[in-house]
Formats: structure tokens, C-alpha cells, sequence
């Protein structure tokens, strides 16, 4: 029987999981580190009958060990990094992000792992123009790239984003998913904004003294011929 299934691995519930996979449920995968600490994926999977109805389950251990070695050491290097990065599922749930997301947004990571990525900070990463991108990179094999957003953030406020984003292919259980890189560009455009709001702003400037300077032109010339017909006037009366 099922209760009587006793691997030498440390799963507590691994009864009541190969009963919910007899039972038609799909367990997520789970990494399992074993006593010589070495990582292998645990995945538990229906065993069909050859009548094709489900009559027991599999256990399945896939050595990850090296993988897992390298995801470790590829994680302490994107937390490194001063850019927030976001690693999507392909249906954009949020696998992982790090420490420059979570401060410049103000989430925590328990409130953002394994939720979509629009459900985030109350709904405000739910971006049209970003939504449109985002759902294309994977269908589509396309890239995002330098993505400008001017959006207002409940907790931070408004913020101008550049967003890059491409397909990163992963081992299982992750398969597909997306790098987002997000640079805060907030300062830097507000400053370019202001640079084009002064160049305008010299332009009329520069327009009205033109103005200015061609009536006072048109005012001279006609007082000079309003001058000069009264000294001919004056002197045709002589």
C-alpha cells in the first residue's frame, strides 16, 4: 500500500501526494536536498494502465545538483546587481526578484513570490503598454526593449521606467520564462524634461523680442516718414 512506500528521502506528506496524484492532482515539483546533501527534483507522476485509466503513481528524482549549484551561484550574483531584475513564469507569476526590486518598489518578497506579476502592489505593475509587451515575448519570441513607462506607484509615487525584457530558458521545473531588467530613469527625465521646458521657454522668448524689436522698428520708421512729411510740408507753405 501506499502508507507502506518508505524512501529514504524526507518528505513527510509523500502519501497523501501519490494519493492526489492517483487522484488526478499534478504536485508541483519539489527540490529535495538528501542526507550527503546532494539536490534532486522530486516529481510525482500517474502511472496509466494500459486500458489508459490511472492505476498508481511514480516517483521520479532528477539529479539537479549542479543545476542547483549554479542557480545559487547565479542568484548571488543578480542580487549584486543595482538594477531591479524580475524573473517571470510564462504566465508571468513572479518567480523571483532582487534586492534592487523589492527596495526601489517598496514589496516584499513574501508578498510578491508566486504571484502574477499584475497582481503585485495592489494592482499598480497592471500597465497597459507593459501588459501589451510582456504577453508577446514568449508567443511571439520577441524582445522588449528600452520600454519607457511614466506611471504612478501607490507607495513610491511616479516613477519613469525603462524596461527591458527577453526570454530566459531554464531547467525544469521552470521551463520558459522572462528577465525583466527596470531602470528608474525618474531623475534623469525629469531633468530632460526641464531642459526642453527652459529650451521652449527661451524660444518664445527669443520669438517675442524678435517681435518686439520689429515693432519697434515699423514704430521708428514710421515716425522718421511721419517726421519727414511735416518737414516737407513746412516747407512747400514757405
Amino acid at each position: 500500500s501506499i502508507s507502506d512506500f518508505k524512501p529514504n528521502i524526507d518528505v513527510p506528506d509523500l502519501a497523501e501526494l501519490l494519493r492526489s496524484v492517483i487522484n488526478g492532482k499534478q504536485p508541483i515539483p519539489r527540490d529535495l536536498c538528501v542526507s550527503e546533501g546532494r539536490w534532486y527534483s522530486l516529481q510525482l507522476l500517474p502511472y496509466r494502465a494500459p486500458s489508459g485509466q490511472v492505476d498508481g503513481a511514480l516517483v521520479v528524482l532528477f539529479d539537479i545538483h549542479s543545476t542547483k549549484l549554479a542557480c545559487e551561484y547565479a542568484e548571488a550574483i543578480v542580487d549584486t546587481v543595482r538594477q531591479p531584475l524580475v524573473v517571470l513564469s510564462k504566465d508571468l507569476t513572479l518567480i523571483r526578484a532582487n534586492a534592487a526590486f523589492y527596495q526601489t518598489f517598496r514589496i516584499s518578497k513574501e508578498d510578491a513570490e508566486n504571484r502574477s506579476l499584475y497582481d503585485l502592489g495592489d494592482g499598480a505593475w497592471n500597465i497597459p503598454e507593459l501588459r501589451e509587451r510582456l504577453e508577446k515575448i514568449l508567443p511571439q519570441r520577441q524582445e522588449l526593449r528600452d520600454l519607457e513607462v511614466d506611471h504612478e506607484f501607490p507607495e513610491i509615487g511616479h516613477k519613469t521606467l525603462h524596461i527591458n525584457g527577453r526570454e530566459i530558458l531554464q531547467p525544469p521545473p521552470y521551463g520558459q520564462t522572462i528577465l525583466l531588467v527596470i531602470e528608474d530613469v525618474t531623475e534623469r527625465a525629469g531633468r530632460q524634461r526641464e531642459e526642453v521646458a527652459t529650451s521652449e521657454r527661451r524660444l518664445v522668448a527669443e520669438r517675442v523680442l524678435r517681435e518686439t524689436e520689429a515693432e519697434l522698428a515699423r514704430v521708428t520708421r514710421a515716425f522718421a516718414l511721419g517726421e519727414m512729411a511735416t518737414s516737407i510740408a513746412h516747407e512747400v507753405n514757405q
